[in-house]
């Protein structure tokens, strides 16, 4: 008189009657991983980047940088002694470097320098008139248009 109820088999397999598990809650075994289906590329699938070469500028970009590049100063412009020739001009700009340009030009349409003379008045008698001033060209940094430090200036016919 066992208690464990018999399961009947199905035809055409072992006649001999097999005895059916308790149930219980906890699984006995772990159940078999999903079989892996591999398949054929799809034609929108991209292939990763290969890596960046070393010394690319890309990949040096990429990189964390740990240490600052050092600033190397930039020397200072050497001034140089030119000779030019244009009308004197007031300047416009009140943020202009100097109160008198040297435009270039029958029509004195383009900006050549920015006139600079240690006594500034003495440019004022020379103002509209075609002259000739040579001197030291410098650059500043607030305008593009270089300045002339005269040494010499002449008026011309």
């Amino acid at each position: 008189a066992d208690s464990t109820p018999v399961v009947p088999t199905t035809a055409g397999t072992d006649a001999t009657p097999t005895r059916a598990e308790p149930v219980s809650a906890e699984p006995t075994s772990t159940p078999a991983a999903p079989a892996r289906v591999t398949s054929k590329p799809d034609s929108t699938t991209i292939a990763p980047l290969p890596p960046l070469p070393v010394g690319s500028p890309r990949a040096l970009a990429a990189q964390p940088r740990t240490t600052p590049r050092p600033s190397i100063p930039e020397p200072a412009p050497i001034p140089r002694y030119v000779v030019r020739e244009g009308f004197v001009e007031r300047t416009v700009s009140p943020q202009a470097p100097t109160d008198y340009e040297l435009r270039g030009g029958f029509y004195r349409e383009g900006l050549i320098n920015y006139l600079l003379l240690e006594p500034q008045k003495d440019l004022r008698k020379f103002s509209g008139k075609r002259v000739m001033a040579s001197g030291f060209e410098y650059s500043d940094s607030r305008w593009p248009t270089p300045v002339l430090k005269i040494q010499d200036i002449q008026l011309m016919p």
